[in-house]
């Protein structure tokens, strides 16, 4: 076994892997496959925190321009200023830059080395449309799972941008730390999503929204919102009636959406699992919506402060940029003759298929991802479902494993001196073929100083969170 930076390069840099095929076929986004390869290897070889951030917002942002995503890189920008400007209320939130492009490339390593999780991750993505057409990203399993993977694992943390406490007895209704995420989001409503459009003026902005039609103008965030009324902002679908319409076209039946509007996003996650069979998520998805609201109106039972969830917010503004992006995509396709601007717009890609069976879900896997892994989520509603089952939601599954698994090279926002963090050079990763089951599993070792510790850890939050997943992942320590 080599220690985990050593083997997570090894493994991307290989020509054989899935990993290295799916991206070297995305040169236009990452470059030649050659530089973009040395880039990992610098990131993976980085001594100093700055060097590492640096790399990893580098490579975030050519992975992201695989989707289309390049004009997100500013909310990672933002959450690494507040981390490392120390703007942030829990002395333990660390570096989630370098964090979620571990989190993507450790994500491809366990498809690739679990036999298990490799078959339900591809049976629920072949449901999905995977393999059915030649047209990016359906053309195949690998290509769809790295669309999707995006959002769940480059992508989970962005709503650390609204981290901010509030006393649970405070009547103040907004947090200054909450509301430097609200003027990015602002900002990006406001100037960073047109520019990317090639739409800047003001007026001609004005203008192409009202061709489209009314309840086209983009979603309003204020910086003197409260938590809830943050929370209601992030959850709007608008109007879907017609980006519904064309999804149908492209989809098959049995999956395809049965109502035409949603009262929210929570209510779309819903009807997204429901329509693909993985009807329990219906449940946790329920349970997660109420614990969201208990969080921000009455907080947490320890200590006692309301705020809004991370993962949650993470996935409702993923949803909510996409969607609106889709909504607009999807009326401009229905009118006959539509202005040079409005025509010119929709020479920019997009898929209704791909919103509904894979944003849709990508979004609320992504949602689920920390209360899933919280120790106060029964106390919170003693409703909740409890450890997730593979089969339940595999991409989720495998977003909460790899979450929990990447516990090395993440300095703290403001460091103990009687703890110290864990080095890369400290884990060793690898992968076996399990003898009882003749099945390969991936083999994670947390090594001296106090490795048996460290491992035990790891296994205890694995189990409050996953169902069965020493199926997939042997955790231990020496």
């Amino acid at each position: 076994m080599k220690d985990a930076p050593k083997e997570l390069y090894a493994f991307a840099s290989s020509a054989g892997s899935a990993f290295s095929k799916y991206h070297s076929a995305h040169a236009k986004s990452l470059g030649p496959w050659q530089e973009f390869s040395a880039l990992l290897q610098r990131f993976f070889a980085a001594r100093m925190d700055v060097a590492r951030t640096n790399c990893s917002r580098t490579i975030a942002l050519k992975l992201l321009g695989i989707t289309g995503y390049q004009d997100f890189v500013a909310f990672r920008d933002l959450v690494l200023e507040r981390e490392e400007s120390r703007k942030v209320s829990f002395d333990g939130q660390r570096d989630h830059s370098a964090h979620t492009v571990t989190n993507y490339l450790l994500g491809w390593y366990v498809r690739e080395h679990s036999t298990v999780l490799a078959k339900a991750l591809n049976d629920e993505l072949t449901k999905r449309g995977a393999g059915s057409t030649r047209k990016l990203p359906f053309d195949s399993t690998d290509s769809l799972f790295g669309f999707v993977w995006q959002y769940v694992s480059l992508l989970h943390d962005v709503g650390y941008m609204f981290e901010g406490a509030i006393g649970a007895s405070d009547l103040t209704s907004a947090n200054d730390f909450v509301q430097i995420g609200l003027r990015s989001v602002r900002s990006y409503f406001a100037t960073t999503m047109w520019a990317d459009y090639k739409i800047r003026s003001l007026s001609v902005r004005r203008a192409f929204t009202s061709e489209l039609g009314s309840g086209f103008g983009p979603p309003e965030f204020s910086t003197d919102m409260s938590l809830d009324e943050v929370r209601y902002a992030l959850q709007d679908t608008g109007d879907t009636t017609k980006l519904v319409a064309q999804a149908r076209n492209h989809i098959k039946r049995k999956y395809a959406p049965t109502s035409d509007t949603f009262t929210d996003t929570f209510a779309l996650w819903r009807h997204q699992y429901e329509r693909f069979g993985l009807t329990s998520m219906t449940t946790r998805i329920d349970s997660l919506e109420r614990i969201f609201e208990k969080l921000i109106l009455h907080g947490l039972p320890d200590p006692k402060i309301r705020v809004l969830d991370h993962g949650v917010c993470s996935g409702l503004l993923q949803f909510l940029i996409s969607n609106y992006y889709y909504r607009m995509q999807a009326a401009a396709q229905a009118l006959p003759s539509p202005t040079p601007v409005v025509a010119e717009f929709k020479k920019f890609r997009w898929d209704p298929a791909f919103w509904w069976s894979g944003i849709a879900w990508a979004t609320a896997a992504c949602a689920l991802h920390n209360i899933q892994c919280a120790d106060s989520a029964m106390s919170l509603d003693p409703r909740w479902p409890g450890p997730l089952g593979l089969q339940e939601d595999p991409l989720a599954y495998l977003g909460v494993l790899v979450d929990v698994l990447q516990e090395w090279d993440r300095y703290p926002v403001r460091p103990r001196r009687d703890k110290e963090p864990i080095q890369g050079h400290e884990v060793d990763l690898g992968h076996k073929r399990d003898r009882k089951t003749n099945q390969d599993k991936v083999r994670v070792v947390f090594r001296e100083p106090n490795g048996s510790a460290r491992a035990a850890k790891v296994c205890k939050e694995l189990d409050r969170s996953l169902k069965d997943w020493t199926a997939i992942v042997e955790v231990s320590g020496t």
